[in-house]
Formats: C-alpha cells, sequence, structure tokens
C-alpha cells in the first residue's frame, strides 16, 4: 500500500484518537484530584485506540514511510503511553534517593 493510501484510510483515527488525548489531558490538568476510578475509565478508552496506532508506527516503519509519518505517530503513541501508564516527569529526586538508599545495597549483597 502506498504511503498517501495509508494515510486517507487511517487519518480519521489519528484525528480521533489525537482528540481524546487532547480530552483526556486536559480533564488532568483542570481537576487535578481526579479518582483513580476516573483514571481508570481514561485508560480503559484509549487502550484500544493506543494498540492501532502501534500497529499503524509499526507499519509506517516497516515500509518505509516518510519520516515525518513516523514522527507524528510516534509523538501519539508517546503520549498515549504516558497517559495510560501514568508516567510522571517529576519526582526524579526521590527516584534517586529510591535507589541509593533501598535498590543499589541489595544489588551489592
Amino acid at each position: 500500500m502506498k504511503q498517501q493510501q495509508f494515510v486517507t484510510q487511517h487519518q480519521s483515527l489519528w484525528v480521533a484518537f489525537t482528540a481524546k488525548l487532547d480530552a483526556v489531558e486536559k480533564v488532568k490538568k483542570i481537576d487535578g484530584a481526579a479518582t483513580q476510578q476516573d483514571a481508570a475509565v481514561e485508560r480503559a478508552a484509549l487502550i484500544g485506540l493506543y494498540q492501532q496506532v502501534c500497529q499503524h508506527l509499526a507499519i509506517a516503519r516497516t515500509r518505509g514511510y516518510s519520516p515525518l509519518l513516523i514522527e507524528q505517530l510516534q509523538n501519539l503513541v508517546v503520549r498515549a503511553h504516558n497517559r495510560i501508564y501514568q508516567v510522571k516527569t517529576s519526582g526524579g529526586f526521590w527516584r534517586f534517593l529510591r535507589f541509593f538508599n533501598h535498590t543499589f545495597p541489595r544489588a551489592g549483597r
């Protein structure tokens, strides 16, 4: 399948997925005190679309589509991954401290 056909076939899904990610991220910014249940519902709604976009990224890479398309899909996948698995960018100091207080000493035993 040529790249243009691929994009035409899947563009609507990518747009919907982007809109869903934007909405989920916006809710989190507005109401930082979302419940665990809300977070679980958000992740469940994203997982199916996330899997499809991951598959599209793999196809695009395998077929050698343009770097711009691959980068766009990669950005979507990373955003969704961070939302689904709740990757936090803060707390580096505490991870560092935990490593030296717990992980490192255990590795030396």
